[in-house]
């Protein structure tokens, strides 16, 4: 009870403040202008005050970080990942900035949220005004090395600029071009699913996924995500062709003229396609 009275006069009816920097009480009212003459600087990451100048020389020698997700200060930095992998169990959103949301209520809170954040232009604006943004945004994100540069330079940075390679199956990005073949290899250990297009899934897991997974991908269209028991209405459907004699995708309107021309011919026994 006690509490409450507390809370309703820190609201209400008491007419002072303190400052958090200087520790200084004045009016409530002259709030502001204290805050822009105010000496003291008070850091996020430690909560040490010392003098305004100062807080440059501070930030780089700080040894301590603060999570943005539950608001915990003096966190050492070698700690960071540790905390956010097993103490932290709250979550910041990205799109509306709120905090202190608990993990399990994260895909309730995407579904609901209001707000969207552009990922080229950082815009932040209401989730219905979306697909608008998207056609009319000037800038254009790079999944390779992922600098996000104006629209118009899109073409000329995958040809010329990018040095860089994003990998299908783990997601991990700004990959050097000539190690592709080599993380590939060696050091991803993940495994991307043509039918539904889900990534990261540990290698070790693909046939359990593939007895599971509820999609089927396009052999001609290359068109993931179908419904397995609608396969055969997209085949019906479907624009592409594929030669069974040389193995040749083509329009499904020029399918008459492809055989015409084709100068190839598969042997029924072997399945092999010869001149």
């Amino acid at each position: 009870m006690l509490r409450i009275y507390r809370d309703v006069h820190l609201a209400e009816e008491c007419k002072s403040w303190r400052c958090p920097r200087c520790r200084r009480s004045i009016s409530r009212v002259q709030k502001d202008v204290h805050y822009s003459k105010c000496r003291s600087w008070k850091c996020t990451r430690c909560l040490q005050v010392m003098l305004y100048h100062q807080q440059d020389t501070h930030a780089k020698e700080c040894k301590f970080w603060k999570c943005n997700r539950c608001s915990k200060p003096k966190i050492l930095y070698e700690q960071r990942d540790v905390h956010l992998a097993e103490e932290c169990k709250l979550w910041k959103c990205g799109r509306c900035l709120e905090s202190k949301i608990p993990r399990e209520h994260k895909d309730e809170h995407l579904i609901n949220c209001k707000v969207w954040r552009c990922q080229r232009c950082r815009t932040i604006i209401p989730s219905e005004q979306r697909g608008k943004l998207l056609k009319e945004c000037e800038f254009w994100k790079c999944n390779n090395c992922a600098i996000t540069i104006p629209r118009k330079q899109q073409e000329k940075h995958l040809a010329e600029e990018c040095k860089f390679w994003k990998c299908g199956r783990c997601s991990k990005a700004k990959i050097p071009c000539e190690q592709r073949n080599m993380h590939l290899v060696e050091e991803c250990k993940f495994w991307k699913c043509g039918r539904c297009s889900r990534a990261k899934i540990p290698r070790e897991q693909r046939g359990i996924h593939l007895e599971k997974c509820r999609f089927w991908a396009c052999s001609r269209c290359h068109k993931p995500r179908i419904l397995y028991r609608q396969r055969h209405k997209h085949l019906q459907e479907c624009e592409i062709w594929r030669c069974y004699h040389c193995d040749m995708k083509i329009l499904l309107d020029q399918k008459d003229l492809h055989l015409k021309e084709c100068p190839f011919i598969k042997c029924y026994k072997c399945c092999t396609s010869i001149l």
